[in-house]
């Protein structure tokens, strides 16, 4: 909480920015500002629709520790202020389904005032989104109420460096109104530039709910719905936007100081509830950005048309008859940030614009080329019916037909939403976006009772559904719909069986058709060992090695870009030095996987550390660097080899360290499932040969090789199968040499 801004203007100054009539009454004159400047601001779905940290006070006695500490003692606070904060019940309790901070006038501490001031930190902390708070206070004078936010851990130094953002503050000096603030390194009290808003004419006596909407790119302020303050980001770093780190709430009546000189004995605000909301960035009303529509208004039954039709910057929006071949009645939605849209004409391809981007009531809607400015973004929140109000980023007003008129040509403008059907749309799709492209390069990784599966990405605004079938061919079911990116783990499967699967892609409500198929056998964890660490399931704690040092970081792990990655807190961990592991407990002769887990998170640059690695005495790293390997230090990689278990049941892994030490974060060994794979058959025709083998419900990869002399080196067979008649068929080029081929589980 910091000093406020200027006291109410004068009559004449209201008159000369506002057309205001003077008079003698500054109570008429504040109400008269307040109607020319509110706006309505509701609660679009950029925020979760429900709370993710609430208090509604229906309890008694002390605030809910869970949810609020105390900061006490006295010393003016930095405002010359009067009182002693305490965490008493005499200064803040809960009663009746309020929080009630009591200022009293009393000897406490070598103050002559005690009050409180709560703080949510550490309990409730947030980096944007919405919160609300409502309250009342009495507003004696040398009272100086405020619900305010702090940065919780300072990233960027002390006060006002890392910013303060005041939501309400009333200053019992100032009258009837409320003001709200913020304060960085460059715009501060301290230093004359402090940005601040305010709203005249407030009963704040009685109950308001005080909003504050946090957005990347901007902070906006309202009473009841009616914004009276916004805050942009500059783009020019900490010193004027250090608000994307995360704040806290404070509440708090502090006595004295800016407020004046106290003439009470005891004076209250009083809190129903706080309620905090994420921020989304998503639509509340969905809109296919590749399709055209029309918008009906609820009133009139006529469209949003361009005059002329022209394509001129300026060219003025009304609303008339919808005619199906008139590209000036057609519009498409682009999204623009925090779940807005910028709507584009189909006939001059520029942007609805409020002009010159005004707050005021009964400024023009006309178009203009598209600039990317929050005058031209707009909200489309659902009313009922199939309507929404379209409502504008910059201003927090609604388009408006002008005059509730049905007449063709009757001006389109912005205006405080009041609920009237002229200010209510239907966004109804009259050309249909394109059929999305079928997804390409569908493949699959086996893992523990797992699958992950990647696909290429496809256009800019498509979804995916991923479908899984436990036949080749189907029929697939849907296991994920709605996907954004183009991967995705199917969990919880059962090892040894074939699952197979398909992805198509979504344009609005249309579907593509399926991807080719892929099959995948999930393979068992027979054991995973958290090297230098303890468990961190499924990793149990580090065992059967000899040799090395265990060591840990607490640093973050970049793990994004890996299949089936361990835990952070495996990365986290290492054992280096030269040793070996002996994982014992494995069927002797059976086929394994092994997945060796590494990140480098003590040397920044590549030749640091180099080793070697080998399994069961065969050298399967050579040279190795993490750090090269990975691109960046703290970035988590996979190096994966599959062996077969000696005559002891044991898999041996040797770390031999080149230069500085080998090291090694998660061992984790899979067995492959046990499947016994059909006859194959084979047809020469000309220079291939056709190969074919049952589809039965288990997958088989294909190999082959031009030697059974040891050391045998099979090659899979890249062409892809068809089903034919019940059979998997491939043909395979043969030409100058003898071929020999074999089925294996993937």
């Amino acid at each position: 909480m910091s000093p406020p801004g200027p006291i109410l203007p004068s009559c004449a100054s209201l008159w000369k920015r506002f057309g205001l009539k003077c008079c003698a009454d500054t109570r008429w004159a504040a109400v008269a500002l307040l109607t020319v400047i509110a706006m309505t601001l509701t609660s679009p779905a950029q925020f979760t629709s429900d709370p993710v940290w609430s208090d509604e006070f229906n309890y008694s006695g002390s605030p809910d520790p869970a949810k609020w500490g105390f900061e006490t003692g006295g010393g003016g606070w930095g405002n010359n202020e009067l009182q002693h904060y305490t965490s008493r019940t005499n200064n803040a309790r809960v009663e009746n389904g309020m929080l009630v901070i009591n200022a009293l006038q009393e000897n406490y501490g070598g103050n002559a005032y005690t009050s409180a001031r709560l703080h949510s930190q550490g309990q409730g902390d947030w980096t944007y989104g919405r919160v609300e708070v409502r309250a009342r206070f009495t507003g004696a004078s040398g009272t100086w109420p405020a619900i305010w936010m702090l940065p919780t851990d300072w990233v960027y130094g002390g006060w006002p460096d890392s910013g303060e953002i005041d939501l309400m503050e009333h200053v019992s000096t100032h009258g009837e109104s409320v003001q709200a603030s913020i304060h960085t390194k460059d715009y501060n009290f301290q230093i004359g530039t402090a940005k601040s808003g305010f709203q005249y004419g407030v009963d704040y006596w009685n109950w308001h709910n005080y909003i504050i909407e946090w957005y990347p790119n901007r902070l906006d302020v309202s009473i009841d719905g009616s914004r009276f303050f916004s805050f942009r980001n500059e783009g020019q770093g900490y010193g004027k936007w250090p608000f994307d780190q995360r704040f806290h709430l404070m509440l708090n009546v502090a006595v004295g100081g800016w407020g004046g000189t106290p003439t009470f004995t005891s004076e209250t605000m009083q809190i129903d509830h706080v309620r905090a909301y994420a921020y989304t960035g998503q639509p509340q009303y969905s809109v296919h950005p590749l399709a055209w529509y029309r918008l009906v208004n609820r009133n009139s039954g006529k469209v949003l048309d361009i005059d002329g039709p022209s394509t001129a910057d300026g060219a003025n929006l009304h609303q008339w008859e919808w005619y199906s071949t008139q590209m000036s009645q057609q519009w498409r939605f682009e999204p623009a940030g925090d779940g807005s849209y910028r709507m584009i004409s189909r006939h001059s391809g520029k942007a609805c614009d409020v002009a010159a981007a005004s707050w005021a009531n009964g400024a023009n809607v006309q178009q203009w080329t598209a600039n990317g400015t929050p005058a031209q973004d707009w909200w489309l929140q659902p009313v009922g019916g199939g309507y929404c109000r379209i409502v504008s980023r910059e201003t927090g007003r609604v388009l408006d037909v002008a005059d509730v008129s049905a007449a063709n040509g009757a001006n389109v403008q912005q205006w405080d939403y009041v609920g009237g059907p002229n200010q209510e749309w239907l966004i109804d799709q009259v050309v249909a976006p394109p059929v999305p492209p079928t997804p390409t390069g569908l493949r699959a990784e086996a893992g523990g009772e797992q699958v992950t599966l990647f696909w290429d990405a496809g256009g800019t605004y498509t979804t995916y559904n991923l479908k899984r079938s436990s036949i080749s061919g189907g029929p697939y079911a849907p296991v994920a719909t709605n996907l954004t990116e183009a991967s995705v783990v199917d969990t919880g499967l059962t090892v040894g069986e074939s699952y197979y699967y398909v992805v198509s892609a979504m344009s609005g409500t249309t579907e593509s058709g399926n991807s080719a198929e892929v099959a995948a056998i999930p393979w068992t964890v027979s054991l995973a060992r958290n090297a230098g660490g303890s468990t961190a399931a499924p990793f149990t704690a580090d065992a059967n090695f000899a040799g090395g040092i265990a060591a840990s970081t607490s640093a973050s792990i970049d793990r994004a870009g890996l299949t089936n990655p361990a835990p952070e807190s495996v990365y986290q961990s290492e054992r280096y030095g030269n040793m070996t592991y002996m994982l014992p407990g494995l069927s002797a002769g059976a086929a394994y996987r092994v997945r060796l887990h590494f990140a480098e998170t003590y040397w920044s640059g590549a030749g640091q550390r180099r080793f070697n690695v080998s399994i069961n005495g065969a050298t399967v790293l050579n040279n190795f660097d993490v750090f090269a390997a990975a691109g960046a230090k703290n970035r988590a990689i996979i190096r994966e080899f599959d062996t077969i278990a000696n005559g002891s049941g044991q898999i041996i892994i040797q770390f031999i360290s080149l230069v500085d030490s080998a090291k090694v974060s998660g061992v984790e060994i899979l067995q492959a499932p046990l499947l016994t794979p059909p006859l194959l058959s084979s047809v020469l025709s000309g220079s291939n040969l056709q190969i074919a083998w049952p589809a039965s419900a288990t997958a088989f990869n294909l190999y082959s090789s031009t030697s059974l002399a040891p050391p045998v080196v099979w090659s899979p067979v890249t062409n892809s199968p068809v089903n034919q008649g019940g059979n998997w068929t491939v043909a395979v080029p043969v030409v100058g040499a003898a071929h020999f081929f074999r089925l294996a589980a993937p």
